[in-house]
């Protein structure tokens, strides 16, 4: 379907495995018809796609963050590398702009409403829709915004922002942003806000905890996928849970729902690396925890989780 200014198709890729490579977009086991337009401006794409799966519910019934975290990687990959069929031309012109350089995630941030975690008490999973938005743009880095609704009633699920450094494919190093891409697309970024994570500082009290890399851990890049860290991060903190170490949480970590996460990377593992996690509780709020993820005694990731406070 066409329209003025903007466009309208269907790809067919996985909703939930964001560790191929782009060229394995559309080959990989699990397909799902998604519908991608793009507004007349082309400073939104929408994109329209199932509810979700068995797949996407973890041990205790409920949805599981790490699977809506890998929702809204998928759904930006598809937008990203899905052309207009008439012109070629894919949202943002991602595909043209990452053709000379790699994207590495910086920090993300991700908010969750407690409707999500509710979805699973409907008669049937509604379908989702998902809108993408440029956020920031900077000499080396950009962001952009995710907002996940339930299709049915427009109503916010989740609200996801991606900092990513381009970097040279050679050096390995941040490379500039291509002046052509900044005159075309900064006038259509919303906010223009860069997400800034700050370090966390590690208390002489944490919860020790450790993990090894396993093959299906890795994404295109040969390193360890960005969302597989946060199922590291609740391992350590179910391993934690069943050792009484936290003041609030109990029984099973994944009965607890995840209200906010804010995530820096300042690192890279591998497959066979055996990862350090620490974890502990803030001070004054219990149901705010925090993690620091070292590889070789240099920390490589950091993370806090803020979880809704149970309701009775």
């Amino acid at each position: 379907m066409w329209f003025k200014g903007g466009y309208s198709t269907i790809v067919r890729i996985a909703t939930v495995n964001s560790n191929m490579s782009l060229r394995g977009v559309g080959r990989i086991a699990r397909l799902a018809q998604l519908k991608i337009s793009v507004n007349e401006d082309g400073s939104k794409a929408t994109v329209s796609l199932p509810g979700f799966s068995l797949d996407d519910i973890d041990r205790t019934g409920n949805v599981s963050v790490s699977r809506v975290q890998r929702l809204l990687t998928a759904v930006r990959i598809a937008a990203y590398h899905t052309p207009n069929l008439k012109t070629g031309v894919s949202f943002l012109e991602y595909d043209t702009l990452t053709s000379d350089c790699l994207t590495f995630m910086a920090s993300t941030k991700t908010e969750v409403s407690r409707d999500l975690y509710t979805l699973v008490n409907l008669p049937e999973l509604p379908a989702l829709q998902a809108e993408i938005q440029l956020g920031y743009v900077g000499s080396s880095s950009l962001n952009s915004i995710a907002l996940l609704r339930n299709k049915a009633n427009g109503q916010v699920l989740a609200q996801n922002v991606n900092q990513v450094v381009t970097v040279d494919k050679v050096k390995r190093k941040p490379t500039p942003i291509p002046d052509w891409w900044k005159t075309k697309y900064v006038p259509v970024v919303s906010g223009n806000q860069r997400l800034i994570v700050a370090p966390l500082e590690i208390p002489d009290k944490v919860y020790d905890y450790q993990i090894h890399v396993a093959w299906s851990d890795i994404d295109g890049y040969g390193h360890t996928n960005y969302v597989c860290y946060i199922r590291y991060c609740l391992d350590s903190a179910m391993d934690a849970v069943k050792k009484n170490y936290f003041s609030k949480f109990e029984d099973d970590i994944l009965l607890y729902h995840v209200k906010d996460m804010q995530i820096s990377y300042r690192g890279e593992s591998a497959a066979g690396d055996v990862l350090s996690v620490k974890a502990w509780e803030d001070e004054s709020n219990p149901y705010h925890l925090y993690f620091d993820i070292a590889s070789k005694g240099k920390t490589i990731f950091q993370c806090g989780m803020l979880f809704h406070e149970p309701l009775c």
